[in-house]
């Protein structure tokens, strides 16, 4: 026992966990699980083999990819109760789930993964016009890595509708990518905006700009899961705000 839980129990339910998915997913492996969760090989390996209790960031990261979503919520908040009621808030509006591949997207493959998650998915001919020759690797490297596929007509289709970056590197990576992307020729059309402003605030103030982004990011992501709004407008948004300084004794909501 340590800090209340049993390690023991979690090492052989991870691990057990862990190879039922291996047994009822096609061309899985623990390598393919490294690479979807962003976990090393070495560690999901001593994971499998019971000789190790995983982290709760390795618990989380390796749940995200192997359990749907309540499943997932369920066995965090079992074996580490405080960490996950933060993971179970996190999963809302988010369905399907699956993180992101280890390998760290550039723009243009960023760009492929957003286009193949649409309806229709994008033809490589498309792809090729947007950003040339790089599409052949582009293409290889999200092949290679199961985010897309290859449908009936030939079109490149990504295998989830929805991902989740669990890795807050890659997530600012990809709020990067959607800034070099910006079109600056549709600036202020419908969807496309572009803003940035700095104040002080008081800690109410605070809290509620908190509540107007997240019910803003909620709003967003009900729209475009919402079968009936699919069309040919394929739209990347992200939102970024920080505190660039606060108080030291700083009071918790």
């Amino acid at each position: 026992m340590m800090g209340g839980f049993d390690m023991a129990n979690l090492r052989d339910e991870l691990a057990e966990a862990i190879e039922s998915w291996l047994k009822t997913r096609k061309n899985s492996s623990l390598q393919v699980l490294s690479n979807l969760s962003s976990v090393p090989y070495s560690s999901i390996r001593r994971i499998v083999q019971k000789e190790v209790s995983a982290s709760a960031t390795n618990a989380m990261q390796i749940a995200a990819v192997i359990f749907p979503r309540k499943e997932g919520a369920q066995f965090i908040l079992k074996h580490y109760p405080e960490t996950g009621i933060f993971y179970a808030d996190q999963q809302q509006n988010i369905e399907p789930v699956v993180t992101e591949s280890k390998i760290r997207l550039s723009r243009d493959e960023f760009l492929t993964l957003s286009l193949a998650a649409t309806e229709a998915g994008i033809s490589p001919e498309s792809l090729k016009q947007k950003i040339g020759e790089r599409s052949e690797i582009c293409m290889r490297r999200l092949l290679d890595a199961e985010l897309i596929k290859y449908d009936p007509d030939g079109n490149l289709k990504a295998i989830r509708e929805s991902f989740r970056f669990i890795d807050l590197d890659l997530l600012l990576d990809e709020i990067r990518h959607i800034a070099d992307l910006f079109d600056e020729s549709k600036i202020d059309e419908w969807g496309s905006l572009i803003r940035i402003r700095t104040e002080g605030f008081s800690l109410e103030a605070k809290r509620k700009a908190h509540k107007i982004l997240t019910d803003a990011d909620d709003a967003l992501a009900e729209l475009m899961h919402d079968k009936k709004n699919l069309g040919p407008y394929v739209m990347a948004y992200g939102i970024v705000s920080t505190f660039l300084s606060s108080p030291k004794s700083e009071a918790q909501p």
